[in-house]
């Protein structure tokens, strides 16, 4: 749901930003970290944030996505994007997707 994946994103900035003011030897550079959600499709999925920061040693990025996932029988957790390459669809009777025939 977008506003679970929404909510969780925020949670994991507002830690990072914090361990970065906080702590001596902290390894994110303090001020480095920016939440993005120019990749989310609120509409029809996949609601994704992405979280970018900087480390204070060699500058080096990174990024964390805060993604919604489908579970699919015999995938396990993948992303909507493999989902959607696999042609999955909704069994309600087993109650997860599955790939289509």
């Amino acid at each position: 749901m977008y506003v679970h994946t929404f909510e969780i994103s925020l949670i994991l900035k507002k830690a990072l930003e914090k361990h970065s003011e906080e702590e001596v030897d902290s390894v994110i550079e303090k001020g480095s970290v920016v939440l993005d959600s120019s990749e989310a499709n609120a509409a029809v999925g996949p609601f994704r944030r992405i979280i970018t920061l900087k480390d204070t040693y060699g500058g080096t990025r990174y990024k964390i996505v805060a993604e919604e996932l489908k579970k699919v029988k015999g995938k396990g957790w993948i992303t909507y994007a493999d989902a959607n390459k696999l042609n999955v669809r909704w069994d309600r009777e087993e109650g997860i997707y599955v790939l289509n025939p």
